[in-house]
């Protein structure tokens, strides 16, 4: 018998002994149950993002217009009718553009390179012709009839 060799571990403070290669069995068998684990979790990981990315790019779809750039084209178009009702001149609809798409007055003006004061008149020009009192309102006239009607819970 060997120094180092162990033939036999103790379980307890008992004389009750263990054989050494029946806890590499067990090791093993229990490896390859965490190792089998493992990979079923990584299976159900990669199912999940997969799904996930479905989704979000559904979702993309839906916030770039389902129906693609016709719908934004008709969207544009039904813009440009409003303003002209509304008698806009091209500067006031250029500017009215930038309203739409969320630009601050300060940011309108570096744009055009103009000053402050003439984007805050002209601004002031387009929501009196409006009927308007404020750039949310402006904003909201556009995009309300495109969202979904809400629903009484």
């Amino acid at each position: 018998m060997e120094l180092l060799s162990i033939e036999r571990i103790p379980l307890f403070k008992t004389e009750f002994f263990i054989p050494a290669n029946f806890i590499e069995v067990l090791l093993g068998i229990s490896s390859i149950v965490i190792f089998v684990n493992l990979y079923l979790e990584l299976s159900n990981a990669r199912k999940l993002i997969k799904e996930a990315e479905i989704s979000l790019n559904r979702q993309t779809k839906k916030l770039n217009f389902p129906r693609g750039t016709q719908l934004g084209e008709e969207f544009w178009s039904s813009v440009k009718r409003q303003f002209s009702r509304w008698e806009l001149t091209p500067s006031e609809q250029e500017l009215a553009k930038y309203l739409l798409r969320g630009f601050s007055n300060p940011q309108i003006a570096a744009i055009r390179k103009k000053s402050l004061r003439t984007i805050e008149n002209q601004t002031l020009s387009i929501y009196r012709k409006t009927g308007m009192t404020g750039k949310l309102e402006f904003i909201a006239y556009f995009i309300e009839p495109l969202l979904p009607e809400e629903e009484d819970d």
